[in-house]
């Protein structure tokens, strides 16, 4: 009852239009306590992401909005932990929705005891396709657990695959998995398909910026993915806008191809100038 009263509140504290609402609150006639929450008609984001035949550009706008949606719930120091697609309903409309936060942590709970913090300790209760390294080993969670788990969905909104298969393995075979090779590049895994003739989820080509996104995310070791969501809802905007991303190499060389491809007619008015 502590714990689903700890749901209750964390979600009384969340008010953004990408996260499903807290209407009500109580106990029953039969003591049985409850919650009333906003009614989400909608579909998974890869599920949504297929069926519209969205584009490369079109699911990173998507998925930025869900990660600006974590971030709000980090900022107010809470941490989903159970982020997958099924927890993230996009309506018909394309709005995102996180929901489901009965599995959140508060990160720096006041007055209350780290039992009281989470609502599930004791079980471990997670997804393993889409829960961190630290989640199976019960390390502590910061916000970077939720940026490994939008990783997973991230590697799956841009292949139709996810980074690790975990369908038949134990939670030991899990982190085996994990520990022994680091993710594969999401344009190798889609040039595999299109090699083998499979029907490939996506049509589009992945650059080396998106691969090294992808791959920051999903880092064995935490303080070496971002930090939170913010930043890296912050390195999609700045892929999307044609600027270097923080999870690429900061050399001049690189920082120049990106400012060319963005000022295309300005360098070739110089370079006829200049000649």
């Amino acid at each position: 009852i502590r714990r689903f009263r700890l749901e209750r509140q964390v979600l009384a504290s969340l008010e953004h239009p990408n996260i499903a609402r807290l209407l009500d609150g109580g106990v029953s006639a039969a003591s049985e306590p409850f919650l009333v929450m906003e009614y989400v008609q909608g579909e998974p984001i890869v599920s949504f992401a297929e069926h519209h035949g969205l584009s490369l550009r079109a699911r990173l706008k998507l998925f930025a909005r869900v990660c600006r949606a974590v971030a709000y719930a980090q900022s107010r120091l809470v941490v989903h932990r159970d982020i997958k697609p099924s927890n993230i309903l996009v309506t018909d409309d394309g709005e995102p929705k996180l929901i489901d936060f009965g599995l959140a942590k508060l990160l720096e709970p006041t007055g209350t005891s780290d039992l009281d913090s989470a609502t599930v300790t004791q079980f471990h209760a997670l997804t393993p396709a889409y829960a961190s390294p630290e989640q199976f080993l019960g390390e502590p969670i910061t916000t970077a657990s939720d940026v490994y788990s939008l990783g997973v969905v991230l590697f799956e909104l841009l292949t139709g695959a996810k980074p690790f298969d975990v369908s038949n393995g134990s939670p030991v075979e899990v982190l085996r998995a994990i520990d022994s090779r680091a993710a594969e590049r999401p344009s190798l895994v889609v040039s595999r398909k299109h090699a083998e003739r499979e029907a490939p989820t996506t049509g589009f080509v992945i650059s080396a910026d998106l691969d090294n996104i992808a791959l920051m995310t999903l880092r064995r070791e935490p303080e070496r993915r971002y930090p939170s969501a913010a930043a890296l809802a912050d390195d999609l905007d700045r892929y999307l806008a044609g600027r270097p991303v923080h999870a690429h190499p900061s050399t001049w060389s690189y920082r120049s191809r990106k400012w060319l491809s963005r000022n295309r007619v300005a360098a070739v008015a110089a370079s006829l100038t200049l000649a």
